[in-house]
């Protein structure tokens, strides 16, 4: 069961994931649970990044400790990095997206969901690019999605708004 703040972030993170799927084509139902995976529930998006995407040349930037592992059967190893910062929430789900509709390591992945527009098949396909040494990373997406708090949120921020004039 999720906290009123988890909740309260879970609705700002559809939004933004549903608004970001408009203009991208990227679904929901794949950036909120890795939103919520990779943020924990929103309690860690430093500088906005709720996906912990690394900086490169010419983005803004700061440096944060991280968690690496290296290899599947290898222990966790701490280290310093450079992660974007935005300016919005909204503004790292557009980057995400970006990432995975247009970067390479991606690109296979994202080719075949425009053919066949499975979201499962995507979700398990991106898993091993976007986290590779995390095995269970597409599964773990999976169960977040499952939850009715999940599912119910991005239909809730998929809902035209009403004008009561």
């Amino acid at each position: 069961m999720l906290s009123a703040a988890q909740l309260s972030a879970l609705g700002l993170a559809a939004a933004s994931a549903v608004a970001s799927e408009k203009t991208t084509k990227l679904p929901a139902e794949l950036t909120v649970p890795q939103w919520a995976l990779e943020s924990g529930w929103g309690e860690h998006a430093p500088g906005n990044n709720c996906f912990g995407i690394k900086a490169t040349t010419g983005t803004a930037s700061q440096t944060l400790s991280t968690q690496e592992v290296p290899h599947p059967n290898a222990q966790p190893v701490t280290e310093e990095q450079q992660f974007e910062v935005f300016p919005t929430l909204q503004a790292c789900f557009d980057r995400h997206a970006a990432l995975i509709t247009s970067a390479q390591p991606c690109a296979a992945a994202w080719a075949q969901y425009l053919k066949d527009g499975d979201k499962a098949m995507l979700m398990q396909r991106i898993a091993p690019r976007y986290a590779p040494n995390n095995l269970l990373y597409s599964t773990k997406l999976a169960r977040i999605l499952q939850m009715s708090e999940v599912r119910g949120a991005i239909a809730q921020a998929r809902k035209p708004l009403v004008n009561i004039t």
